[in-house]
């Protein structure tokens, strides 16, 4: 009687090498087998999406009446979130969140970082491999790029947002031929980056299976260090790991028109009386973006801290910082149009995701709308106005108010990295915010 095989050593060079060939041409050689382990195994195309609106807002127009009714103040005759009453099933809005040891606007460079060195998209952008597509809305002064308008950093640095809707647009379309359209094309499936991701989710649960078929053998240890030595590209679609990752290549193949861009292509982007055409055309940029698959993390910086912009579309003359400081019907009638602004971009992502058919791009997508001071008035960060919009892809429980006491902000940034797959990112704090966890 002959005595069974034992499997043949595998050196991590050779495993990785052959698999590094083998997601170039796993969308043509994949067995039925493991087709059905990719479909188990690849995580739904998630992304991020993060609004910056200055100034706080007055408390009495903000928070809900109730929570069966998130979008009715408990105050005031204007709310704050009326305008997002059509998306309150995708809503969670967050009341007890403080920016703990920040103080005054300046905790506008605190929002997304807790402190730390690296804002919450550098950190999830740099973790899945792609480029944070930050914009912005008039974003600070003209001159120059002060404190005023920090809020995403990398390493340390703060990075400007880009504040040329066109520019931005023509950075991410490049040489593609105009597609004669106003809206954005229909991709036409998944980048290849994508699929290179995911053919490396297939090779990675062979490895799991092979790794069972032979538990407490020998083997069994080198393939768990495979496995291991695999997992930074299975979440990576390009690869990457640095500071500056490739793009990861779009689905859609013609270039949009977008009237909203041409409206103030060739004007002054610095000019605060261009500020509501600004923020129409940075909404389209970022949705097509995100909808093309050109970017997962997208970050639009709405003002910096003190701007002086009148929202005098509104009737309001008074500089938004000033109005802030005691106007409080007109402050909370600024940022009822911000909510207005936000709701239009949720119902652009409130589409079918054509990454993941039978869901909407928003039930794939994590949405925060933040701001860097509880009440413009009190120049208080304890209490700050907060919102998560989306499911997460599966990981957040929209449709809520939540209702805590001085937590923590690192918590709900480590909530957000975690529904975009990022594992370890506490920010400093104790963890994810349980709360708003499905």
């Amino acid at each position: 009687m002959s005595s069974p095989q034992r499997p043949k050593s595998i050196s991590r060079r050779a495993l990785l090498g052959g698999l590094g060939a083998a997601a170039l041409a796993a969308p043509f050689v994949l067995t039925s087998r493991s087709r059905r382990v990719e479909a188990q195994a690849a995580p739904r195309p998630r992304r991020l999406v993060i609004l910056f609106t200055p100034h706080g807002a007055p408390a009495e127009s903000f928070w809900p009446k109730s929570a069966s009714d998130l979008t009715a103040a408990g105050g005031s005759d204007v709310s704050i979130l009326a305008p997002l009453q059509r998306h309150a099933p995708m809503l969670s809005v967050l009341r007890g969140i403080d920016y703990v040891g920040s103080d005054n606007h300046y905790a506008n460079k605190d929002v997304l970082t807790a402190k730390g060195p690296d804002s919450v998209d550098t950190v999830v952008a740099r973790r899945l491999g792609v480029r944070p597509l930050r914009l912005g809305v008039v974003p600070d002064y003209a001159s120059s790029f002060t404190v005023d308008g920090y809020l995403t950093l990398d390493g340390g640095r703060a990075v400007q947002a880009n504040p040329d809707p066109a520019a931005a647009l023509d950075a991410l379309v490049g040489g593609l031929p105009n597609g004669g359209t106003s809206a954005p094309p229909t991709p036409t499936g998944p980048s290849p980056a994508e699929l290179r991701r995911r053919a490396l989710a297939v090779a990675d649960g062979e490895l799991e299976a092979l790794r069972a078929r032979v538990a407490g053998a020998p083997p069994e240890a080198k393939l768990v260090a495979h496995r291991k030595a695999l997992a930074p590209l299975v979440a990576a679609p390009s690869g990457g790991g640095g500071s500056a990752p490739a793009m990861p290549l779009a689905g859609c193949t013609t270039r949009p028109t977008l009237p909203s861009v041409e409206k103030v292509r060739g004007k002054n982007v610095w000019a605060q009386e261009s500020f509501a055409d600004l923020m129409d055309a940075q909404i389209d940029v970022a949705s097509f973006a995100l909808r093309c698959g050109l970017t997962r993390v997208v970050t639009i910086q709405a003002g910096y801290v003190n701007h002086g912009v009148p929202f005098t579309w509104l009737g309001i003359g008074a500089g938004h910082h000033g109005v802030s400081h005691g106007a409080r019907r007109e402050h909370a009638q600024c940022q009822q149009w911000f909510a207005q602004k936000l709701a239009v971009l949720l119902d652009r992502l409130a589409t079918p995701d054509p990454e993941d058919p039978g869901r909407t791009i928003l039930d794939n997508s994590t949405v925060l709308w933040c701001t860097e001071i509880a009440d413009g008035q009190a120049h208080t960060c304890q209490t700050v106005p907060m919102v998560l919009a989306g499911g997460g892809g599966g990981y957040l429980k929209p449709g809520r108010f939540v209702q805590l006491a001085s937590v923590s902000h690192a918590t709900v940034l480590t909530a957000i990295a975690e529904s975009m797959g990022v594992t370890g990112a506490t920010f400093g704090g104790p963890g994810a915010l349980a709360e708003v966890k499905a």
